[in-house]
């Protein structure tokens, strides 16, 4: 699937070169390639460079030693940049400008915090860039598997150079770190979550409090946020919410937390009748729905009596 391609707000020059390229890319993003300089350059200075017409190459995105971004072809298109066909229709490709010279080629660290940031954003842009896992973001293991590339893998050359070479799982770390927080800061706890035993429900990131319905079920939450079940008393009236396994009066028919209505035996031969839903045969209009009976009443024709506690006493 190849639609929809983005560029990145990031840059802030764009001037797009119309030669140098093949347009569209024929496969779909998955990986990253980042290439260095081999040179000390501004931002603008290397987009010069990539409308040279002695500039055989192309990429996607520079970054200057300023930490400036630019754009020289876009997404959508391949560029070319790593000797590979394979790998740059695959990949969105950077040029990194160094900060020093031969031999280790090294990247300030303006320039490696736009190349983090820049990252990120195309990492999320680009659903198919994903970790060995398969969750977004990069992964790195020496090879043209990975979804972070070098042009060294393609072609005899010292291009990243050592240091960004020798920071390849850095690289993967501060993009893939980056991208957990973004992810934490902006999915909402939505439904049931449980936290040391105790089930709270959450929406759109809120905990909820009081009578909840869920599912054709009702369920009651307490001013902590945590579900209740057994006996509780709301409202001037007892209800009975679906306990536990293994404890008195637990029904497998519901789920834990949910309100029961009708007959409940928590002993042998100890019952009590919860108010059914309005519209449900037995229904008494005096009492919410769920609430437990405490003076005596008929159900399915026949009389029955109850104990102030609300425990069945037989039938009239």
């Amino acid at each position: 699937m190849m639609s929809n391609f983005t560029n990145s707000s990031l840059a802030t020059m764009r001037r797009i070169r119309n030669s140098n390229r093949n347009t569209p890319r024929n496969q779909a993003i998955g990986k990253i390639t980042i290439h260095h300089v081999a040179g000390v350059m501004t931002s603008q200075n290397l987009l010069n460079w990539g409308h040279d017409p002695r500039c055989g190459g192309s990429w996607q995105y520079g970054i200057g030693n300023d930490g400036d971004i630019h754009q020289l072809i876009d997404e959508r298109d391949r560029a070319w940049t790593s000797s590979s066909a394979w790998n740059d229709n695959r990949a969105v490709t950077l040029e990194v400008s160094n900060s020093t010279g031969a031999p280790n080629w090294e990247i300030g660290q303006r320039a490696w915090d736009a190349m983090i940031d820049l990252c990120v954003d195309i990492v999320r842009r680009n659903p198919g860039i994903t970790r060995r896992d398969g969750r977004s973001g990069l992964w790195f293991d020496g090879t043209q598997n990975g979804s972070l590339t070098f042009h060294d893998m393609f072609t005899a050359t010292v291009c990243p150079g050592p240091f960004i070479r020798s920071r390849a799982q850095q690289i993967c770390d501060d993009v893939n770190a980056q991208l957990d927080k973004l992810l934490s800061a902006t999915q909402s706890r939505n439904g049931w979550v449980q936290t040391n035993g105790n089930w709270s429900f959450y929406a759109n990131d809120q905990r909820q409090q009081g009578w909840l319905q869920h599912e054709n079920q009702w369920y009651l939450i307490n001013n902590q946020g945590v579900m209740r079940d057994g006996w509780v008393r709301s409202r001037g009236h007892w209800y009975f919410l679906n306990p536990r396994a293994g404890q008195l009066g637990r029904t497998n028919r519901l789920p834990h937390g949910a309100m029961r209505d009708g007959w409940v035996e928590l002993e042998a031969d100890e019952w009590y009748f919860l108010n059914p839903e309005s519209g449900q045969a037995n229904h008494d209009s005096d009492l919410p729905h769920g609430a437990m009976w405490y003076a005596d009443g008929k159900i399915d024709g026949v009389n029955h009596r109850f104990n102030s506690s609300g425990r069945w006493l037989g039938e009239k």
